[in-house]
C-alpha cells in the first residue's frame, strides 16, 4: 500500500472512531438525561463501548459530558435533594469519574448541600479572629465584601454670561440673555471600604479598611438580596450596600441570614 492509500485507510478509521464516539455520547446522553442511571442501561452502554472497540481515553470527556448533563437535569428544580445526590454519587462512580475530574460540578453539589442543611436547621459555625462574641452569640459564617456608597464623582462649572447689551436709542439700551454660573454635579456607586461580612446569631458585622458597622439582627429594618450582595437598614440611615467579593454566595448569606433572624434571642 503506497503513503496515499494508507493516508487514506487512516483518516477512514479516524473517521469512523469519531462516529462510533458521537453514537456512545448520544446513548449515554439520552441515558442520563432523567438524572439517574440504573444498571441495565450500564451494561448496554458498556457493552457498546466494547462493539465499537473504544477505550476508557477514548470516551473520557464523553463520561464528563454526560455526569454534567445528569447534573442539570437533578438541579433543575433549583436544588438538590439527598436522593438526587446520592443518585449522582451511583452515576459519578458507574461513570468512573473522580472528584478532580469534575471540580465544578463537585463544588457546586457541596453548595447545594450546605443550602439544605441550613433549611434544615444545620447551620454551620465559624471562629472570627479578633471579635468579642456576647453571651450565647455564635459566629455563622464570613463572607469578603466591600461597601458601595453614592458619592460624588465629577463635578462641572457651567459659566454665566452678561449677556449683550443692544442700544435701543440715544441713552438707552436693553439687555439680554444674562444668567449666573453654577455648579452641576455627576454621582455614582463607589466602592468605600473593603473587609468581611459578618453573620452571628445576633448580629450582623462588616469590619471594613476604612468603614465598618455593626447591628443587631432586630434593629434591621429591611433585608434586600441581590445577585451579588445584600442591602441592610437599619432605623433611619441610609442602607448599608455590599458587594460579595464571590457571588456564588449570595444564596448561602440570604439563608444564613434568614435563619439567624428567625432564630433571634435577645
Amino acid at each position: 500500500m503506497n503513503s496515499l492509500g494508507r493516508l487514506l485507510t487512516k483518516w477512514r478509521a479516524s473517521k469512523q472512531k469519531s462516529a462510533d464516539r458521537a453514537n456512545l455520547r448520544a446513548q449515554l446522553m439520552a441515558a442520563v438525561a432523567d438524572g439517574k442511571f440504573t444498571k441495565e442501561e450500564i451494561d448496554a452502554l458498556y457493552d457498546l463501548q466494547e462493539q465499537l472497540g473504544l477505550t476508557a481515553e477514548d470516551v473520557g470527556s464523553i463520561r464528563v459530558q454526560a455526569f454534567a448533563a445528569a447534573f442539570a437535569a437533578a438541579k433543575q428544580d433549583g436544588h438538590v435533594s439527598e436522593e438526587e445526590e446520592r443518585e449522582l454519587e451511583s452515576i459519578k462512580n458507574h461513570l468512573d469519574l473522580a472528584d478532580a475530574d469534575i471540580l465544578p460540578t463537585t463544588i457546586e453539589l457541596l453548595r447545594f448541600r450546605l443550602l439544605r442543611e441550613i433549611a434544615g436547621g444545620q447551620v454551620p459555625e465559624t471562629s472570627v479572629s479578633g471579635l468579642v462574641l456576647q453571651k450565647a452569640e455564635r459566629a455563622f459564617w464570613i463572607e469578603p465584601a466591600t461597601m458601595l456608597e453614592e458619592r460624588v464623582i465629577d463635578r462641572q462649572y457651567i459659566g454665566g454670561s452678561h449677556g449683550v447689551s443692544i442700544r435701543i436709542m440715544k441713552g438707552v439700551s436693553y439687555r439680554v440673555g444674562a444668567f449666573r454660573g453654577h455648579v452641576e454635579t455627576k454621582t455614582g456607586i463607589v466602592p468605600t471600604s473593603s473587609g468581611d461580612l459578618v453573620i452571628t446569631s445576633k448580629r450582623v458585622i462588616f469590619r471594613g479598611d476604612r468603614k465598618s458597622f455593626n447591628a443587631r439582627l432586630d434593629k434591621l429594618l429591611n433585608i434586600e438580596m441581590a445577585s451579588d450582595g445584600v442591602s441592610l437598614t437599619t432605623g433611619a440611615t441610609k442602607p448599608k450596600v455590599l458587594q460579595f467579593t464571590n457571588p456564588d454566595n449570595a444564596d448561602i448569606v440570604g439563608a444564613i441570614l434568614s435563619y439567624a433572624i428567625n432564630n433571634f434571642h435577645r
